[in-house]
């Protein structure tokens, strides 16, 4: 550079970064709208759960991160379901899991010495595995498969 040299200086801005609106707890049709309004493609899957009907519960990307490619996945409640928490059986005593699951309908396959077992079933057996694990949401009007792993108290 020289003295009284001229110096030419270029200022560009680029695009804005679009991010990602927030979907939550919108209805399917504010949503449609939205991504109309933003020229978006959105997948859609629909989970079950004990919110309303349509409604948003999860997207990805989350709200307001950058959206580089206009696609969004969000997750809708599928129908109001009451959901009930997988109560624990490890450690109890068949009868008595049987007797609990029994005044719910559900009838859970046996598992003993890596068998599936059959009704009347040894007594003094125990839980030492489930399947749906404990603390899992499930939905009692579905077809819920249970398997209960058994094994003989020591004594």
């Amino acid at each position: 550079m020289k003295p009284n040299q001229t110096i030419l200086v270029t200022v560009s801005k680029q695009p804005a970064v679009q991010v990602a609106p927030n979907l939550l707890s919108k209805t399917t049709t504010q949503i449609a709208q939205i991504s109309k309004e933003n020229n978006l493609k959105i997948k859609q899957h629909p989970q079950p759960s004990s919110l309303p009907q349509g409604s948003c519960m999860g997207q990805t990307p989350q709200p307001n991160a950058p959206l580089s490619d206009k696609k969004m996945v969000i997750y809708t409640a599928q129908e109001k379901q009451n959901l009930y928490l997988m109560p624990n059986f490890i450690g109890k005593e068949l009868a008595m899991v049987m007797h609990a699951l029994q005044h719910h309908q559900l009838h859970p396959t046996i598992i003993l010495n890596h068998e599936k077992i059959e009704s009347p079933y040894p007594e003094n057996v125990t839980v030492i595995a489930q399947k749906p694990r404990a603390g899992s949401f499930v939905a009692l009007g579905s077809n819920l498969g249970i398997q209960l792993e058994v094994a003989k108290k020591e004594n």
